[in-house]
């Protein structure tokens, strides 16, 4: 196990909004994490600093690209002068399957797979050097494992390759208890002395990391890091079933032909039991991510509660709003493994209280939805 290493110091907050996020309106999600020596009081949520004043918004019908990034469908909609608005709007694609790429090599690396970086013969853990970018990430996952209690967090390949080995199987064996233990937190370690653009990074032999749970929303917040440094203020980028909005949306086009309130109208599936989207929200400044069984393969799932090994057991969905794409997604998986009782617990402890749908059930028939804060997004 890696012992001698801080877990990392906190990244710093993705770039910040210019205006509250509405909602029909809505109130401020934003999630920015504090260090895992919060965690007896619950993980709190703290908002960047003072943020400059909004630049004007445009208006009008979005360019619209589509690309495809970590294995799913990249749709990027920004409002503006058109040629302006397709470069950005190129470039921010550009950087999504950038960043695909570096996740999964880096994870090669930290995993072991190749000579430069497979352990010696006896040894009890792998040291790699990253980017500052990517330990950026690796140290949002890690605070995401501390405030779990272990149950989502980065070191979770040895358990889906053990769910990948015994798909199918209609009485699977138990978790083997060595690939529970893992996926502890503290097999992975972020030297907090590295300065500069590399940092050193420890990962225990017996683990593996996985950031699937994570990686897709850090990409889309980059995204709009990027969009932002090119002037775009009104943009909207879907990967797969995250979505961040910034700015006051079109009037007219694209997807969002109704006219409303201001931001980006962003419908939720339809799950089992409805004829129709549960929901249409309006996207201010904020991000949604849906976390469905329905989207994993048939025979194995693709995330487990990382303290036992196993499935979601009540929970087959749940939809989180919050400021940030990465912040959406890992709470979105975090809430589904944990269910809707500890899940309230833990995630009512963050300020601002982000905003939460657990539909719980078979998976066949009208679910029962809990909620958390979720009527804050239809405050008047």
């Amino acid at each position: 196990m890696v012992h001698s290493m801080n877990p990392g110091r906190p990244i710093p907050p993705l770039a910040r909004t210019g205006s509250p996020a509405r909602v029909r309106p809505a109130r401020d999600l934003a999630v920015a994490l504090a260090c895992a020596a919060a965690l007896a009081a619950g993980l709190a949520i703290a908002a960047p600093g003072a943020a400059a004043p909004p630049a004007p918004t445009s208006v009008g019908v979005p360019v619209r690209i589509e690309s495809h990034a970590f294995g799913q469908p990249v749709v990027i909609e920004v409002v503006g002068a058109r040629d302006a608005a397709r470069e950005a709007a190129d470039r921010a694609a550009d950087r999504m399957v950038e960043l695909d790429r570096r996740v999964a090599e880096a994870t090669d690396r930290l995993n072991g797979r190749g000579s430069a970086t497979a352990p010696a013969a006896g040894a009890t853990e792998r040291e790699v050097v990253v980017d500052r970018e990517i330990a950026d990430l690796l140290s949002r996952a890690l605070q995401f494992c501390e405030w779990s209690g272990g149950a989502h967090g980065p070191l979770g390949g040895v358990l889906g390759e053990h769910w990948r080995a015994v798909g199918g199987n209609p009485t699977p064996p138990d978790v083997p208890r060595a690939a529970i233990a893992s996926a502890a937190c503290n097999h992975l370690a972020i030297d907090p002395e590295s300065e500069g653009p590399q940092v050193r990074v420890r990962i225990a032999a017996d683990s593996l990391l996985d950031l699937s749970g994570f990686a897709a929303g850090f990409a889309v917040d980059r995204a709009i890091d990027l969009l932002r440094q090119r002037g775009i203020d009104n943009a909207r980028i879907r990967l797969g079933r995250i979505v961040r909005a910034i700015g006051d949306g079109p009037q007219a086009g694209g997807e969002t032909e109704a006219a409303g309130p201001p931001g980006w109208p962003t419908r939720l599936p339809t799950f089992e039991g409805y004829n129709g989207p549960l929901e249409e929200l309006t996207l201010h400044d904020q991000a949604l991510a849906v976390v469905w069984r329905a989207d994993w393969p048939a025979d194995h799932p693709l995330f487990v509660d990382q303290r036992t090994g196993e499935p979601p057991a009540t929970a087959w969905a749940t939809v989180v709003v919050s400021e940030l794409a990465v912040d959406a997604q890992a709470l979105g998986v975090s809430a589904l493994v944990l269910g809707s009782r500890e899940g309230r617990f833990r995630i009512a402890g963050l300020k601002p209280v982000p905003s939460v749908l657990w539909l719980q059930g078979a998976g066949q028939g009208r679910p029962l939805i809990m909620e958390l804060n979720w009527t804050a997004l239809r405050a008047p």
